[in-house]
């Protein structure tokens, strides 16, 4: 049975590198190489965005300062793992991260505006597909960045337009995910009910209630 907590982009990631290196264990490797390349790129320029370092030497502390911060990642020099979710979900994080900023500095409905605002909706299911609960990686700075949008300009454009932005957004979200459960049940490879957000909620709530009358006192 599929593990519903990762969704398409996990194996579709792993089909693209085999495809093109081959069914071993460096075309394993490979996207999680090209997640820190584009990691680091992206976190040194969100810095440059937001601090605008004028000078050269500054800018060169701070590249290494991320290369270091980047480079020297446990999960990379620590130990050998090849199938994690977590660098590309930290890539999505921090690309969401910048383009929230970015589309608060430009100018309202302008055509930035609109590309920052289609590339922060298209983050939030990616991250979604990364592993379910990575999704907050790209809705919460898509959240952050609405309010504060609305914060600044409340007018009834706005508040029109974010709404819209949520509900498209809401839609890929729930409309992907089916398109990905119906493929894969279509497949003979059902869902994993065990390995469900919901089913782990339940168990979790289960299994404190029974601590909760067992041992009233050991439960505080």
């Amino acid at each position: 049975d599929w593990d519903p907590i990762r969704l398409a982009v996990f194996p579709l990631g792993i089909y693209l590198s085999q495809s093109i290196y081959g069914f071993n264990t460096t075309a394993l490797l490979i996207p999680m190489i090209l997640a820190h390349i584009l990691l680091f790129v992206v976190s040194y320029q969100l810095i440059l965005s937001v601090f605008h370092p004028e000078r050269r030497f500054t800018r060169l502390l701070i590249m290494v300062f991320v290369f270091l911060f980047v480079a020297m990642d446990p999960t990379v020099v620590g130990y050998y793992h090849t199938l994690l979710t977590e660098h590309p979900a930290a890539t999505v994080a921090v690309l969401a991260s910048l383009a929230a900023y970015q589309l608060l500095q430009a100018v309202p409905h302008s055509r930035r505006f609109y590309w920052l605002t289609v590339l922060l909706i298209l983050l939030v299911p990616i991250a979604w597909h990364i592993k379910q609960p990575y999704i907050g990686a790209a809705l919460f700075p898509f959240l952050i960045a609405c309010l504060l949008f609305l914060i600044r300009s409340f007018t009834k454009k706005n508040v029109i337009y974010v709404l819209i932005t949520g509900i498209v957004a809401a839609v890929l979200v729930f409309g992907s995910n089916a398109a990905w459960n119906g493929f894969l049940r279509s497949q003979g490879n059902p869902l994993n009910q065990n390995r469900r957000l919901s089913s782990f909620t339940e168990k979790r709530i289960d299994d404190r209630t029974a601590s909760l009358s067992s041992d009233p006192a050991g439960f505080v």
